[in-house]
């Protein structure tokens, strides 16, 4: 996983999370933001997107990116996943870094940021 030797590991906001599959990265928002070249995509269906999103986050619901990955997302970007608690942001993220790509599930999701600010 070339993306993560940018990164300062031992920074607290990053928590690695070591199952069977290999590596899931937990970032909080302010974390993420340092990054180059990214990109937010909430997870979440339509109607939860509209009630509340993070500005310039795109809604793509997680079915539907894990179909059709190659058309929504590049392996020269990297996404932060997006959705309520973090549950299908981290179990989405775990896919998608095996098939290339560089993605973060956001620490505690949507409900998470409350406690950041």
């Amino acid at each position: 996983m070339e993306h993560l030797k940018n990164l300062k590991l031992k920074n607290k906001f990053f928590f690695f999370l070591y199952n069977y599959y290999g590596v899931i990265l937990e970032i909080s928002l302010n974390e993420f933001e340092k990054l180059n070249n990214r990109e937010i995509i909430d997870l979440r269906d339509n109607y939860f997107f509209n009630i509340f999103h993070l500005p310039s986050s795109v809604n793509i619901p997680y079915t539907l990116l894990l179909i059709y990955m190659d058309q929504y997302l590049s392996k020269e970007k990297n996404y932060l996943l997006v959705c309520e608690q973090g549950f299908k942001s981290k179990k989405t993220s775990e896919i998608l870094n095996r098939n290339g790509y560089h993605t973060y599930s956001l620490k505690k999701g949507i409900e998470g940021l409350k406690y950041e600010f």
